[in-house]
């Protein structure tokens, strides 16, 4: 009998490939869909108490509304002769399978089809609690407890299908000792055989005589060790981050850009101070962040390290600009015009909080105007006088 605890430290119920194949067969004894996601929110939560296996049969106890737990049992009928041969046939090597991985060409046993895992038909279960579903929640969390048990022991599967792995592989090397011994006492006379004291010393083995026969098999069983059938196994499961393929980005040709176009510097009084072909330029003369060039130019900001600037054309004329305007002069509010798009002046306002309230314009919106982040506003075109 094996004894296992699982505990899930996430989301996970199974990493591999083998044990998420379990936990997608279990679908195929569900009378109620609704019943699964209920089942392994109790896994996750811990609600699966100590699980025994004994062969195909699984006990567990599950935790749920009532205090006393539910008691699950769950018997797998033991796989066919004929599919028991198929399966030996294939276990050449053993030991990826005790180190919880299932090569490729193991992973056929892994299904329903042409595998051990368990049809309807060769499945029963039962439970105490007094769900309708004959495959209620409590039974579906014991089953996802068994995919996370097989995630990392999937030599468990050929217990539950009645088949005797340790069985198999003392037989077989029965069968090759025997061969061996058979082989070294036809050539006892030759100089190249070992002696079976040296093989001894040598390898820390009992060597089995021609006249041992089935004795060599309680040497066996002798020197194998036992395992502790009170001990409990802790499955302990957390998320595998899977590598990402990502795909390789592909080298961007280098763009120009301000193409065709160039960097114009200007003083506060709007005069023209040197112009630049790239932004990357004009900061490494100016030590003025790239950035901030380009919000000055944007109209996100007025001005960048006490200039104005410009993107203009690289055949346009150069010509001086508008001076920085400044709303404020000593604390004393300027006082604003408002204009047609053909320049006439249709009203003055003492300030752009004035003409706010008496045109119901924005005052923001009368700024931006004024310091060209915008054409417009309210229909009209607004200026410092």
């Amino acid at each position: 009998m094996s004894k296992y605890l699982v505990k899930l430290t996430s989301k996970t119920i199974t990493n591999e490939w083998w044990g998420q194949q379990w936990c997608q067969n279990i679908s195929r004894y569900a009378d109620y869909t609704n019943r699964l996601e209920r089942g392994r929110t109790y896994i996750r939560k811990g609600a699966v108490q100590e699980i025994e296996i004994d062969g195909g049969h699984i006990r567990a106890l599950v935790s749920g509304t009532l205090p006393m737990p539910y008691s699950v049992d769950i018997h797998i009928k033991p796989a066919s002769e004929e599919l028991v041969d198929k399966v030996l046939k294939k276990l050449n090597d053993i030991k990826l399978l005790r180190e919880g991985v299932v090569p490729d060409n193991y992973r056929t046993l892994f299904t329903v089809d042409e595998g051990l895992f368990p049809s309807s038909r060769e499945i029963d279960f039962s439970c105490s609690c007094p769900d309708v579903a004959s495959l209620c929640k409590h039974i579906i969390a014991v089953l996802y407890a068994i995919g996370s048990i097989l995630d990392q022991e999937p030599i468990l599967l050929f217990q539950l299908r009645g088949i005797d792995v340790e069985k198999y592989l003392d037989k077989q090397l029965f069968d090759i000792t025997n061969d061996l011994l058979v082989d070294i006492n036809n050539h006892e006379n030759e100089d190249r055989i070992i002696d079976d004291s040296l093989i001894s010393n040598l390898f820390g083995i009992e060597m089995a005589s021609e006249d041992s026969g089935n004795d060599y098999r309680e040497l066996l069983k002798e020197n194998k060790l036992k395992k502790d059938e009170d001990e409990v196994r802790i499955i302990e499961l957390s998320h595998k981050a899977k590598p990402r393929k990502r795909p390789v980005p592909k080298p961007k040709e280098k763009k120009n850009p301000i193409e065709g176009y160039v960097i114009r510097q200007y003083d506060k009084e709007g005069k023209y101070i040197r112009q630049y072909f790239s932004y990357e330029e004009a900061e490494n003369a100016t030590d003025i962040g790239m950035l901030n060039i380009k919000r000055a130019i944007s109209g996100k900001k007025k001005s960048a390290g006490g200039y104005q600037w410009k993107k203009e054309l690289k055949d346009s004329s150069i010509n001086c600009i508008e001076p920085l305007v400044i709303a404020f002069s000593n604390g004393v509010p300027r006082p604003v015009g408002a204009y047609t798009f053909d320049g006439n002046l249709v009203a003055e306002y003492p300030s752009v909080t004035e003409a706010e309230r008496e045109t119901g314009i924005n005052s923001k919106s009368i700024r931006d105007t004024i310091n060209g982040i915008q054409r417009h506003a309210g229909g009209f075109v607004w200026k410092y006088l």
